[in-house]
């Protein structure tokens, strides 16, 4: 228990949660909040409050406005005393928001490196791992600059919920693995790695931290909540609007991961292989895949939620030209942060019926389209294109971030 009676509270937000876990707090908390600061993502709303907001990390990178609020609040907790109680606010997009390169490496570096692992396949836990072992803040820094008690309520968006990892965890404890981080980094884009970076990591020493600082961390969010909600409010709304319609929905995974492309494949080779029936199937994936961006490929331009739905509907072509399907199937991708990879967009959907009509040459057209797409790397192009973009999901920034939801749909063709 956090006794307020003669404390006052500072809120720390960091990650694209910010903005809405910030009001959150000061609707809760009332008058015992006296100020902080919050580093949120460009394009976030204002609003009134104690706390004061400062955008950055455009399209999701490390870049110098988010590195100055990262100083920003370094200052403001060395400033408070010992009977100050501080709230932290965690959530995805914590890592680009929060840049503080160690010495000898520069923001820069950092945004450099971080382009070179995400091209290449890397995985957000190796991502953060790197991001840790660079930083003077992640890595549980953050909270050892506090001098009294610490909570740190977090939102989790990383496959299996490692509170060590997500947002690059400033405020969990733990030693910083610089072993690890060389490893990852020859594996997945050595001759990207600026020398800088090379240099720190493989001739300073590993720091010992002090004692640990007085902090409760705690999940107070994660993707296992949302895809239940969906759920929930899905079978609502098919018992008040659709009360004749059969549905099977089934959660098949919260910690859905691998390469974007293989999986829109395998999504359609899986329901291709099922027993098709009257009652409509729909399967719920939640996770995260990544997206592979070979170094000579120019105009390259998507995400992983636009890439998987592409790869579904490659497959979806390919088996239209082979033979008239007996079902109807389809699939939507999105992220719920409402940005996928660097561009507006959130994600793309498709189904049976956007091909529906389509002669033999149109189908072998829109094939060549689509691998073609798939093999450029130009996801955004194509959707942005196909059925004059209304497959294109795009609602904007949602201002949290729970992962991506992949939900894949088949019912029977009578």
């Amino acid at each position: 228990s956090y006794p307020l009676r003669d404390s006052s509270v500072h809120i720390i937000a960091i990650g694209k949660a910010g903005l809405s876990m910030v009001k959150g707090a000061e609707e809760v908390l009332g008058d015992k909040v006296v100020g902080g600061i919050a580093s949120v993502p460009f394009g976030s709303p204002q609003i009134e409050s104690k706390v004061s907001f400062f955008p950055g990390a455009e399209n999701n990178l490390p870049d110098r406005v988010a590195s100055e609020t990262a100083e920003k609040i370094e200052n403001y907790i060395s400033k408070l005393e010992k009977d100050d109680l501080v709230l932290f606010l965690i959530s995805g997009g914590g890592s680009a928001l929060l840049p503080a390169p160690i010495p000898g490496t520069s923001i820069e570096d950092k945004l450099n490196l971080t382009k070179a692992l995400a091209s290449n396949g890397t995985t957000i836990q190796e991502l953060n791992t790197v991001r840790i072992a660079l930083s003077r803040l992640k890595g549980g820094k953050l909270a050892r600059l506090v001098k009294g008690k610490s909570i740190s309520l977090i939102i989790s968006d990383i496959v299996g919920d490692p509170i060590e990892l997500i947002a690059s965890g400033p405020t969990v404890p733990q030693e910083s693995s610089k072993g690890r981080a060389l490893e990852i980094l020859e594996r997945r884009c050595w001759s990207s790695v600026p020398k800088s970076v090379k240099e720190v990591l493989s001739t300073n020493p590993e720091i010992k931290e002090g004692k640990d600082p007085d902090v409760q961390n705690v999940i107070v969010l994660s993707n296992k909540f949302l895809v239940q909600s969906i759920v929930e409010n899905f079978e609502e709304f098919r018992k008040k609007e659709l009360p004749e319609l059969k549905v099977k929905v089934e959660i098949r995974s919260t910690s859905f991961e691998g390469d974007a492309t293989e999986a829109g494949r395998n999504f359609f080779d899986e329901i291709s292989k099922e027993p098709s029936s009257s009652t409509l199937s729909i399967k719920i994936f939640a996770g995260e895949t990544t997206v592979k961006f070979p170094s000579n490929l120019k105009n390259a331009k998507g995400g992983r939620n636009q890439e998987l739905a592409l790869a579904f509907l490659d497959r979806l072509v390919d088996g239209k030209l082979k033979s008239p399907p007996s079902f109807f199937s389809g699939i939507l991708c999105v992220g719920t942060d409402g940005q996928d990879g660097p561009t507006d967009a959130a994600g793309a959907y498709c189904s049976d019926l956007d091909i529906l009509g389509l002669s033999e040459d149109e189908l072998k057209n829109l094939k060549c389209q689509t691998t073609s797409s798939l093999v450029s790397k130009k996801s955004y192009s194509f959707w942005n294109s196909f059925n004059s973009g209304k497959n294109h999901i795009k609602f904007g920034k949602t201002g949290h971030n729970l992962m991506d939801i992949y939900v894949v749909f088949q019912i029977r063709n009578e």
